[in-house]
């Protein structure tokens, strides 16, 4: 894919990705789209298959994941199973960093570990103008950072809205903690966080911090247990003056 980051693709078979782990002198799968300059700009539909048992290995390089950057791009129907997943900052197992682009019909197995904005399936959604939407999503597994940490998305900009989502990972960090979202400045909405949430400051059960004057959240639960020190909520740890319904 790499030859041609604005074709547009589909499996037509699983994939067993054990072997990536082996890749590239132990840092495994490369990811697609690597960066700001070279982002996936196309299509990629996983035809209801599953890719099993990727192995990422990057803990220097921002923007890991299947996909590393995707701008103006769709990802869909696709499944992730045992993945595991390592990067520095904007980290996921689908894709590091999303904008102007749709993630949709996901379902992902994993284990993801970063530093700042690491999220279950997306590191970073949105670049705060334009319209970037993570729908139809279920995660199970761990996620683990140090700020902006969450079971779905990391951190959720302005403009960018995750729906229609379920998350039963466990998820740790140091600030900034959220069951589904790490940080929120979009709408999160149509969303269930089932797994345990662990930090320092900033956690909740759902969102970390719901960031004024965007953030919006809406027909959302949260049901596991969340654990902190300061600014902890069972749903969200720190809300502005936005919207919670």
């Amino acid at each position: 894919m790499e030859d041609d980051l604005g074709a547009h693709y589909q499996l037509s078979n699983d994939i067993d990705a054990t072997g990536t782990a082996q890749w590239n002198s132990g840092k495994g799968f490369d990811p697609v789209g690597p960066n700001e300059s070279s982002p996936f700009v196309g299509t990629f539909d996983g035809n209801g298959y599953t890719i099993s048992d990727l192995t990422i290995n990057r803990p220097e390089t921002t923007r890991v994941g299947l996909f590393g950057f995707v701008k103006g791009g769709e990802i869909r129907d696709l499944t992730l199973t045992d993945a595991t997943v390592t990067g520095q900052q904007e980290t996921g197992s689908v894709a590091g960093e999303i904008t102007g682009s749709t993630i949709t019909d996901i379902t992902v197995s994993v284990t993801v570990d970063g530093g700042n904005a690491v999220g279950g399936v997306v590191g970073t959604a949105g670049d705060g103008s334009t319209s970037t939407t993570v729908t139809s999503i279920s995660v199970e597994g761990t996620v683990n950072g140090t700020s902006a940490i969450g079971g779905v998305v990391g951190n959720n900009n302005f403009e960018s809205v995750v729906s229609d989502v379920d998350s039963s990972s466990t998820v740790t960090g140091n600030n900034t903690i959220g069951g589904l979202v790490g940080t929120n400045s979009g709408t999160v909405k149509n969303a269930t966080a089932s797994g345990s949430v662990d930090g320092t400051e900033t956690v909740g059960g759902l969102v970390g911090a719901n960031n004024p004057p965007s953030g919006e959240i809406r027909n959302a639960i949260a049901r596991g247990s969340v654990n902190g020190t300061n600014k902890i909520g069972g749903l969200v740890g720190t809300n502005g003056p936005t919207l919670v319904d």
